[in-house]
């Protein structure tokens, strides 16, 4: 299944609230993938594309193919924070920052990186709107 957040959406506008570009939501294609060993991974592919891929449990749009304004919204805004890191360094320049992060991190998932700080302070911001808003957890 792949999924696309439509900029008119809910979530899209939830998103764009919160530092989404549209552009970046255009680009994005969320795929379902439960193998990986978090919860979602960002794939840069070329020509200003990329894909997402998420555990099924992320992955869960409502009847008109929307996803829902909910506590899933948070990690999906620290991968969408990958595409436009993408778009910003360029897909070759991503790969390599990416890839250095791991081995100078020696971490898969190298919280503490340039280049995934900034990514979990995107998800932490989504996560405060949630809790003012009242969105349960």
């Amino acid at each position: 299944m792949s999924v696309r957040i439509k900029p008119s959406s809910p979530a899209g506008q939830f998103l764009m609230a919160h530092g989404v570009a549209e552009s970046v939501l255009n680009a994005a294609t969320l795929r379902v993938l439960n193998w990986q060993t978090g919860d979602a991974v960002t794939a840069m592919l070329p020509f200003g594309k990329a894909a997402i891929f998420v555990k099924s449990k992320y992955l869960q749009p409502d009847a008109n193919g929307n996803l829902p304004i909910d506590r899933k919204l948070p990690l999906l805004r620290h991968e969408l924070f990958h595409v436009q890191q993408g778009f910003d360094w360029g897909f070759v320049v991503y790969w390599v920052r990416q890839l250095w992060a791991r081995i100078r991190y020696m971490s898969i998932t190298a919280p503490n990186s340039p280049v995934e700080t900034p990514a979990y302070d995107a998800q932490r911001a989504v996560h405060a709107a949630m809790d003012q808003r009242g969105i349960p957890r």
